[in-house]
C-alpha cells in the first residue's frame, strides 16, 4: 500500500541508504506484525541512520534518510517522534539496542 507519507515521490538520493531502510522496515512490520504506519516509519529511518551515521544525533540520523529532503525537516520529524507520548520508545527499540549493543562489544 502506497501512502504520500511513506512513500514520498522524491528523488532517491543513493541507493545504499534506500536498500538499507527497505530492509530494516521490512523487519519491523515482520517484528510487530502492523501495517504501514508513520510512527514504524520513522522507526525504521532512524534505525537505518543510526546505523549508516554511526551517530545517536539526530542531524547525523538524518542525513541519512534515502529522500531527498532537508536536514531539518527530519531532524523535527525525529524530535517529534521522540517527543510523542504515544510513542513506546523502549517497546519499538529494545530489539535493536540489544542487536547493536552485542554486536558493539565484538569491536576493538
Amino acid at each position: 500500500m502506497r501512502h504520500g507519507w511513506a512513500y514520498p515521490d522524491w528523488e532517491v538520493r543513493d541507493d545504499a541508504p534506500r536498500q538499507l531502510f527497505l530492509r530494516v522496515r521490512g523487519l519491523i512490520y515482520g517484528r510487530h506484525k502492523k501495517t504501514v504506519t508513520p510512527v514504524l516509519e520513522t522507526l525504521a529511518l532512524m534505525v537505518s541512520g543510526l546505523i549508516l551515521g554511526r551517530s545517536a544525533q539526530l542531524w547525523e540520523i538524518a542525513v541519512w534518510i534515502p529522500w531527498d529532503i532537508q536536514l531539518t525537516s527530519g531532524v523535527r520529524r525525529f524530535e517529534r517522534w521522540l517527543a510523542d507520548p504515544r510513542v513506546k520508545v523502549a517497546d519499538l527499540c529494545a530489539p535493536f539496542v540489544l542487536a547493536m549493543q552485542a554486536t558493539l562489544g565484538n569491536e576493538t
